[in-house]
């Protein structure tokens, strides 16, 4: 058989491709990109920690995770010399972002364990720099893990998520108050914390959701605008929320009520003109509480969870007065005396 030829039309070798030379040609349609593609492209790395490497790329590629909308930093380090070393790159990459426009800057999450020190067992914690302050275009702020030393303000912001966190030695809860306040756009809040032991107060006319999980804490939520309210470990004769007239959907985990709180609670639940869902949670945690009634004139949801043991469950519950209630669920001791007056249930599960 005979060799197929190697030549060209012309009569000359053909000139091999080298992967070389096609990688490099890959390699130059993407930097061809325009920069708001790339920065597009950028956004879908996992950490910043990621995204910062491509700068040795080229010359070109040196500034562009600067426009990056989105800075993300999660790390599980634990010893106090590893976790200063993060917090120092966690601080060079904010004094970086300030020399690109603000209005870039979306999404910041700092999501960081605690480092330990091995003497005598205390926690250290990151605590943001005031370089954070310049992220005016800051739509979402995502902290784990971190220390709170002084209040902040971002015009734009809708959605503040703080986990785990706790407030410097040298400040109060009115760091959190006045920050709440600085933010008019805020519509979405989540704290959750076991070092905040004084009394908060949530104030936000743009506030709709909330979410608080603070053991023990005396609380006071003035949010004319709430419509959806979680509270988790909450004392409830600590708790003040007689500005929520708007809240839709209430839900109630493992929070503890005291001996004359029954008929606060019960006030509260009828007070709520708007109220349409209601969830009660009284699992794993003694509440307090033997005999919940409830009435609303508008509640269609109902659902209760008694899962404890039977000394420490909710004994009797007498669910009146409500008569849009077209669903109902519970779980827990079937022991509970349970009595429902409503025309228009429709739905109803017991398990």
């Amino acid at each position: 058989m005979a060799e197929k030829s190697t030549n060209n039309n012309n009569g000359l070798p053909k000139k091999k491709r080298s992967k070389t030379a096609s990688i490099a040609k890959a390699e130059d349609r993407l930097s061809k990109l325009p920069d708001i593609t790339l920065v597009h492209i950028l956004s879908f790395l996992p950490t910043t920690n990621d995204v910062v490497r491509t700068c040795i790329l080229s010359k070109r590629w040196k500034l562009i995770w600067y426009s990056v909308p989105k800075l993300c930093f999660c790390d599980t380090t634990t010893t106090v010399p590893e976790f200063q070393k993060l917090e120092n790159y966690v601080d060079n990459c904010l004094e970086h972002r300030k020399k690109v426009d603000n209005k870039v800057k979306e999404y910041l999450s700092v999501d960081l364990e605690p480092g330990k020190c091995e003497n005598d067992g205390y926690y250290y914690y990151y605590c943001l720099p005031k370089t954070v302050l310049n992220l005016r275009g800051l739509t979402i702020l995502e902290l784990r893990g971190i220390e709170l030393g002084y209040s902040y303000g971002f015009p734009s912001l809708k959605s503040l998520s703080l986990e785990n966190f706790r407030l410097s030695n040298n400040v109060t809860t009115d760091v959190l108050t006045k920050s709440f306040t600085d933010c008019p756009s805020l519509e979405k809040l989540s704290l959750s914390s076991y070092y905040i032991h004084k009394p908060l107060r949530v104030q936000s006319s743009s506030l709709k959701f909330v979410t608080l999980e603070l053991q023990n804490v005396s609380l006071q939520v003035e949010a004319i605008n709430l419509e959806s309210l979680v509270l988790c470990r909450a004392f409830f004769g600590k708790i003040n929320l007689s500005a929520c007239k708007a809240i839709k959907n209430l839900s109630l985990s493992s929070c503890t009520w005291g001996m004359t709180d029954q008929s606060s609670f019960e006030e509260l639940i009828t007070s709520l003109p708007l109220l349409e869902d209601l969830t009660i949670d009284n699992s794993y945690h003694k509440s307090g509480l033997e005999h919940l009634t409830i009435s609303n004139q508008h509640l269609k949801s109902l659902k209760l969870r008694n899962m404890n043991e039977e000394s420490d469950m909710i004994k009797v519950v007498t669910i009146k007065s409500v008569p849009n209630l077209v669903s109902f669920c519970y779980k827990g001791n079937i022991n509970c005396n349970i009595s429902i007056e409503s025309t228009n249930l429709l739905n109803g599960e017991f398990e």
